[in-house]
């Protein structure tokens, strides 16, 4: 798949084995933290990793880049130790120092190549190169995941739509500091199409995704257009656009003004009107889905005891 070794640390493994995302292509797929910043019209930028926002015009993303440093960072992979230069744990050859710049998600560059996560991208243009997000980045003539070119994409007239990150929750590091973890996820588009990255493969064009109506729930999963409602490559079973949303935070499940969803899966027993979730605050990692209508408890998308609901929340 092409993806770089590099991040896949203690915390990331155990994100896996936890199967909070599927086990499959994740070689090097996490990244934490970012400084990631939106302009806010008026001349202010506010910076953050932990709020999620709606991109309706890519000017709104600014990837700040920044100068390699001299120590390992969870933020910025790229370090050196005065001589040589490294990704994570793994030397660079060839990389120039004193020109270099990165960003956060693993891209970078300097005065003679571009890189993903370490790795050389062959024929990119130092001089249009530009780090996107976390997921994309392009020059004059391509569009890069860490996957590598996205090959039916239009560099001139491609865009992301949404921060490109998704959050694996909040970690603690062997300093017991606070930190949120991130994996590549996200939405963007050009004049012909809307395409879709998860860090499990090469990203995909979603099927008949209007490029003009599309927009991105920026979560790493939902997004929508004038006719339909997607959870990344996927429809939502005949879900109206119009009166679909979803109902909170880190939690999976959405509805329109007749159908519960579970990801891009309907809920057929599920009553719209006395839907809740079922909340539980986590120190670490991510919310368990749970929730509740007038007839059934759910887990996930299916329906379970009510014991064992309350067994889940800790509340027996």
């Amino acid at each position: 798949m092409g993806l770089a070794a590099g991040w896949f640390d203690g915390a990331n493994r155990r994100a896996a084995a936890g199967g909070l995302l599927p086990k499959e292509g994740l070689a090097g797929a996490f990244f934490c933290g970012g400084a990631l910043t939106r302009s806010t019209g008026s001349g202010i930028v506010i910076a953050g990793v932990l709020e999620a926002f709606p991109i309706k015009n890519s000017e709104e993303l600014i990837m700040e880049g920044k100068k390699i440093l001299k120590e390992h960072d969870r933020i910025y992979e790229y370090w050196t130790d005065g001589q040589k230069a490294y990704f994570s744990g793994y030397e660079i050859k060839g990389l120039d120092i004193e020109t270099f710049e990165q960003y956060p998600g693993g891209w970078g560059k300097d005065k003679n190549h571009c890189y993903s996560a370490g790795t050389k991208l062959k024929n990119a243009d130092v001089g249009s190169f530009k780090a996107l997000n976390f997921t994309y980045a392009k020059d004059n003539a391509n569009v890069w995941t860490f996957a590598g070119k996205i090959k039916d994409a239009d560099a001139k007239t491609f865009e992301v739509c949404d921060n490109g990150k998704y959050s694996l929750g909040k970690n603690r590091d062997e300093n017991v500091r606070w930190y949120e973890l991130f994996v590549p996820y996200g939405f963007g588009k050009d004049a012909n199409n809307v395409y879709y990255f998860d860090s499990s493969g090469k990203p995909n064009i979603v099927k008949n995704a209007s490029p003009k109506t599309f927009v991105s729930l920026d979560d790493g999963y939902f997004g929508y257009d004038d006719k339909n409602v997607y959870c990344g490559i996927n429809k939502l079973p005949k879900a109206d656009p119009k009166t679909w949303g979803k109902l909170k935070g880190l939690y999976h499940y959405s509805k329109d003004r007749k159908t519960i969803y579970y990801l891009n899966r309907a809920i057929k027993e599920a009553d719209a009107e006395t839907f809740e979730i079922m909340e539980k605050d986590v120190e670490l990692g991510l919310p368990i889905q749970l929730a509740k209508d007038k007839n059934n408890y759910y887990w996930n998308e299916r329906i379970t005891a009510k014991e064992k609901a309350e067994e889940l929340l800790g509340k027996v």
